[in-house]
């Protein structure tokens, strides 16, 4: 009697997040490679998380290992940890396209508006999806308590109920910049403060990142120079989009008035 023919071998090749980039997850012009956390670390986040908060956060806004890891290296490197929202939000990788917002250009001489189609999330409510799992993202790591979370997300949202979404874009341009480069100047100032024995903002070199979200909300002379003048100038058609989002700086991200879909000039 024949021996039965072997089954064949079949294998299955496991995609690897080896070579996942940081440009991908967190940040464009971050080129280095994303050092995944392994999963008994990941798990003991979400134990604390749940023994904090009483439930694991819900499936929108919880961050995927590989965003958890992207931004656990930013801040173990001591780096701003900035994330951009354009590519960074629900789901993760499920986001296969950068979120893109339309703004329109107002030409004063002849009243005609210029459509723009620019990175970055279109409204309030798509930014606001994007910080919660950021800000699920910083609880999870224990970098940030969450009342300063909570103030530093209705300051945006009080921005926006102040200035209205014509300014969006503004608000949002000084959000990226806040958090981008203002962020560790503020750092920097209240570590040399710290030093000098003044501790501001409940600053601590262990937490830094917590001191600078409560410093961010208090910086009048940011918040007066990159939104409130800014927007009063817009509204009042003193400058045009191009004078107020262009001004030299690397971060040019805009956003558009909230019915994209129509001429503002038919409103």
């Amino acid at each position: 009697k024949m021996a039965p023919a072997p089954k064949p071998v079949v294998t299955i090749q496991v995609p690897s997040n080896t070579h996942l980039k940081m440009s991908s997850l967190v940040d464009s012009t971050i080129d280095s490679e994303v050092i995944v956390l392994t999963k008994k670390t990941i798990e003991s986040m979400f134990a604390a998380y749940r023994s904090t908060r009483g439930e694991f956060p819900s499936p929108e806004i919880e961050p995927t290992d590989d965003q958890l890891s992207a931004v656990t290296q930013l801040i173990n490197s001591g780096t701003v940890p900035y994330v951009d929202f354009a590519i960074f939000g629900p789901y993760g990788r499920r986001l296969l396209r950068k979120l893109t917002l339309i703004s329109y250009q107002y030409n004063a001489p002849d009243g005609s508006w210029k459509r723009q189609d620019l990175p970055g999330p279109p409204d309030f409510d798509s930014w606001w999806k994007s910080w919660l799992v950021f800000k699920c993202t910083l609880l999870l790591l224990d970098a940030v308590r969450p009342e300063r979370l909570e103030h530093y997300g209705e300051h945006l949202r009080a921005f926006v109920n102040t200035y209205g979404t014509e300014c969006w874009f503004i608000i949002y341009q000084a959000d990226v910049r806040m958090r981008s480069e203002q962020f560790e100047r503020l750092r920097r100032r209240l570590q040399i403060d710290l030093a000098a024995g003044t501790a501001l903002h409940g600053y601590d070199t262990n937490r830094p990142w917590d001191g600078v979200f409560a410093a961010a909300v208090k910086d009048k002379d940011f918040r007066d120079s990159e939104v409130r003048e800014k927007a009063i100038l817009y509204l009042a058609k003193v400058t045009n989009f191009r004078d107020t989002s262009q001004d030299g700086t690397t971060q040019s991200y805009r956003g558009h008035p909230q019915h994209s879909s129509q001429n503002p000039s038919q409103k």
